[in-house]
């Protein structure tokens, strides 16, 4: 499928729709997505890939808001979208980017007042919902971002507080810093940081020093690990290879993400249809099926609609 951000002029005059277009977008993505996790060592291989990896619940919403009208849908962010998870390295730090270019592919059109499911439906990026419990709530479109509440004053969204701050969880805005600065409650780290130690820290690259307590975000390469022992990031083991089982956790720790520990060996995890590892692991993307004991595929959440 071609990943042309412009319109081209067929035959006979007549213009054809800039590509991707939406039709092949959910299965473009998971090819881009699938390209990109068997280079990091996240899946075997791109046909047992496509068997595991769905269509994300958020592009499937989006969609299903650009099918009702509620959304415009811009195909050369798409098609770049496509393009940065085709060409980004396995640092998560990219990932995150080509990820912010693919939301920015469907802007929502909803005007102030009307109906909504989803905030980015809205012009103003902003549905407001009352007494939401269900998956699926239809909420009403907010006004367009204020930014006029400072630090410490109460917010409804983060549009409603100052540059440079967030809505929090107690409902009111707070500062957000960069790396190397002081986090606390009231200052909290800016995108793919933690607060360490009283420190915004960013995940670590190969071969320095990290966090295991971070978990997945404790070094910046998905094909990195952060060593119990040593706490270095290294690079994972492959089918074969060595791994080892962190004191700390008891989890096994160092193979690619799509291999499990398996008596000190690196193995490969099932896929759809075999029976799961241990009693319970499966590829990324697949689930156990308690009752079977087979590996199958996770069956997403239908989209919402108004």
């Amino acid at each position: 499928m071609g990943l042309a951000a412009l319109a081209l002029i067929g035959c006979g005059g007549q213009t054809t729709r800039p590509e991707p277009v939406p039709e092949d977008v959910p299965g473009a993505f998971v090819a881009a997505v699938c390209q990109h996790a068997v280079a990091c060592g996240q899946m075997p291989d791109l046909a047992t890939c496509r068997t595991a990896v769905s269509v994300p619940s958020t592009l499937a919403a989006r969609l299903t808001s650009l099918r009702e009208g509620r959304v415009v849908y811009h195909a050369d962010r798409m098609a770049e979208c496509l393009t940065r998870w085709v060409a980004a390295s396995c640092s998560l730090s990219e990932v995150l980017a080509a990820n912010a270019i693919c939301a920015s592919a469907f802007e929502g059109v909803v005007p102030y007042g009307a109906s909504c499911v989803d905030s980015a439906e809205c012009r103003a990026a902003d549905c407001e919902f009352v007494d939401c419990t269900g998956a699926c709530c239809a909420g009403t479109c907010g006004l367009p971002p204020s930014h006029q509440a400072a630090v410490g004053e109460g917010c409804t969204t983060t549009g409603d507080c100052i540059a440079g701050s967030i809505c929090g969880l107690q409902a009111r805005c707070v500062a957000v810093v960069g790396e190397g600065e002081a986090c606390a409650d009231d200052v909290i780290c800016g995108t793919y940081q933690a607060c360490v130690g009283g420190v915004c820290t960013r995940p670590a690259a190969r071969g320095q020093a990290c966090h295991p307590e971070l978990n997945a975000f404790a070094c910046d390469r998905v094909d990195d690990y952060c060593d119990p022992g040593t706490r270095i990031c290294l690079a994972r083991h492959n089918t074969g290879e060595a791994c080892v089982i962190d004191d700390g956790s008891g989890n096994a720790v160092g193979c690619v993400q799509a291999d499990w520990c398996d008596a000190g060996t690196c193995q490969p995890l099932p896929t759809v249809g075999e029976a799961c590892a241990n009693t319970a692991l499966c590829l990324p993307g697949l689930l156990c099926n308690p009752t079977s004991g087979l590996c199958v595929s996770a069956s997403g959440q239908p989209a919402c609609g108004v």
